[in-house]
């Protein structure tokens, strides 16, 4: 399947308006930051059709789902936030993983959406389950490509950028670059399956120091290490969660604990484990063809 055209996950233009799709950038104001969202809708629809909304990972953009997106789009409309505010003005507020996760229902709420699926990948995974628990029965289902959910030991590099000033300096001087290639190294088993235009997106994303340092803002919000579950509030509530999930697990993945895809499916009442022996931390941009497929099937079988 072609993947859905750049442009519809980017912020940059006011409106979007194709003969396949119809969408107006939205914005809306939590803790004084500027969150973006888009809702893309089918033109051809005939009647209102079930929306999916989609959480990227940390330090990344929507762009991160452009290649399912496209198999996603055939049955479901697409809402796409920029729930870390990396396309704004500005940050007037420290982040939160709460915030983040209550962002999520004002999105909906904006939108009209009683009752919808969601999709992430890492961190963004954690917030579908951080969400979900909030309002149980108003998710249809999950898909979550090796979600970040249980606390664990943190990368170097994560370590070092929550020393206060250090973290600062290591921000400024560090080229976005660095981070992108982070991103390639834990992301992609198989590095040729990174592509070009993504990386430069992703790029272009980390080049202003504002978004480096909202990174860094970020990183300081997660568990400090397996035994901080300060932050893991969702973690009770996880036996609460009795919608179908799917979780599609890159069993190559340096950065999470290996095993947490197991342990997370068998702590859900209705989750189903795909296990992708060949791929790394982000199983849907790797092989966004076999995991796009698979994700709409799941989402067929469970309507």
């Amino acid at each position: 399947m072609t993947p859905l055209p750049w442009e519809w996950f980017q912020f940059g233009s006011a409106s979007l308006q194709s003969a396949s799709a119809s969408a107006e950038t939205r914005r809306l104001s939590v803790d004084g930051q500027e969150i973006p969202f888009r809702l893309l809708r089918s033109p051809a629809a005939t009647a209102p059709r079930p929306v999916v909304i989609l959480l990227h990972g940390m330090g990344l953009t929507i762009a991160s789902f452009r290649g399912v997106g496209g198999y996603l789009f055939e049955t479901h409309d697409l809402l796409l936030p920029d729930y870390s505010g990396f396309s704004g003005a500005g940050f007037h507020a420290p982040p939160s993983i709460k915030a983040f996760a209550e962002t999520v229902w004002r999105i909906a709420d904006a939108c009209g959406c009683e009752r919808f699926a969601l999709a992430g990948n890492s961190l963004g995974g954690g917030l579908c389950l951080a969400a979900a628990a909030h309002c149980p029965e108003r998710i249809s289902a999950l898909l979550l490509s090796n979600p970040a959910c249980f606390p664990q030991a943190l990368p170097r590099m994560y370590e070092l950028v929550r020393y206060p000033l250090l973290g600062e300096l290591f921000m400024s001087i560090s080229p976005a670059e660095k981070f992108v290639g982070g991103v390639e190294y834990i992301g992609y088993a198989d590095k040729t399956k990174f592509d070009p235009t993504l990386k430069r997106l992703y790029v272009d994303n980390m080049r202003p120091l504002k978004n480096r340092l909202r990174l860094m803002q970020i990183i300081r919000q997660l568990p400090a290490n397996a035994a901080d579950l300060a932050e893991a509030s969702h973690l009770r509530r996880l036996g609460d969660l009795r919608m179908p999930v799917l979780i599609s697990w890159g069993e190559q993945d340096p950065l999470l604990t290996p095993g947490a895809g197991a342990r997370l499916a068998a702590s859900l009442p209705d989750a189903t484990l795909d296990l992708y022996p060949e791929l790394a931390h982000m199983p849907h941009e790797e092989a966004p063809d076999r995991v796009g497929r698979r994700w709409v099937e799941f989402l067929r079988e469970h309507a």
